[in-house]
């Protein structure tokens, strides 16, 4: 029996900075706008070099992770460059030769070079990404179909679906799912302790200063109205740092339970592999 080769899976990897950025600068700029809309937009961007760059570095540092967490992972080789089929191979190599251009194609369509390297990519690690971010958010809607969707729609049914239902394509509303910026939930506001008919009772405005003469009754009422002004002014800014303290508070919470998911599917990982035979180096014997 020969050896064989540990080879794992490495953990799947976070989308980078660069691809989040442009998928959810997309979304707020378009949005709502469905997927498909979505990924041709996305193509469209081009990122400057040193972006790029800076993806590459981290696309590295999060393979270089991946290696030192997963041991036994050994990388997939690389298939050739498409070339011509050279003459004079066998029945074997030809057979070889195009299994790997086959990989090539497949490696191909799954990381064309750009940043929301393909569909795919999109669809499984970026969105649910920002999902789990609370930056986007996926919801329901029904609209009219344009005439490429009908189009498409009508060369996919059968002549007697076409006959049936290609009349009404046009009038019927169909459910979509188009992708928006999720609206932060605006907390409770918290109750002002201090209402307006209780703060003037406080400060004196309904107090009688008729003892007073007319000059000082118009000057103590009008410091009371100011007084009363910045107490509300300083009760708004309590609530309004209150909410931005709640919202810094929910999105802390969605990062940390992203890294509390992470580390447990690394500690899973790590038990799968000690129950696991290691690799003998050389052949056993027959």
């Amino acid at each position: 029996m020969s050896s064989v080769a540990l080879k794992l899976k490495p953990p799947k990897n976070y989308p980078t900075k660069l691809a989040l950025d442009i998928i959810k600068s997309i979304i707020a700029k378009k949005g709502p706008i469905e997927t498909k809309q979505l990924w041709a937009l996305s193509q469209k961007v081009r990122p400057t070099r040193a972006e790029l760059e800076q993806d590459r570095l981290e696309r590295e540092r999060v393979s270089e992770i991946d290696q030192l967490v997963t041991p036994g992972w050994v990388p997939p080789e690389k298939p050739p460059e498409k070339d011509q089929m050279p003459s004079g191979l066998s029945r074997k190599e030809r057979k070889k030769h195009r299994k790997l251009q086959a990989q090539l194609a497949k490696a191909k369509k799954l990381d064309n070079g750009h940043p929301v390297k393909s569909v795919s990519y999109m669809k499984h690690f970026i969105l649910p990404a920002l999902v789990n971010l609370r930056e986007i958010e996926k919801f329901h809607i029904k609209r009219k179909l344009n005439q490429e969707e009908i189009d498409a729609k009508l060369r996919s049914m059968t002549p007697e679906a076409r006959l049936r239902k290609g009349p009404a394509l046009g009038a019927a509303d169909f459910p979509v799912f188009p992708w928006r910026l999720r609206e932060p939930k605006m907390p409770r506001t918290p109750k002002a302790n201090l209402e307006s008919k209780v703060l003037e009772e406080v400060l004196g405005k309904n107090v009688d200063w008729g003892h007073l003469n007319k000059r000082r009754q118009e000057t103590r009422l009008e410091k009371i109205e100011k007084d009363i002004q910045w107490a509300k002014k300083v009760q708004d800014s309590r609530m309004q740092g209150a909410v931005q303290k709640a919202l810094a508070s929910e999105k802390a919470q969605a990062v940390r339970n992203m890294e509390v998911k992470a580390e447990q599917a690394l500690a899973l990982e790590a038990a799968k592999l000690k129950q696991l035979p290691a690799p003998s180096s050389n052949a056993d014997s027959s």
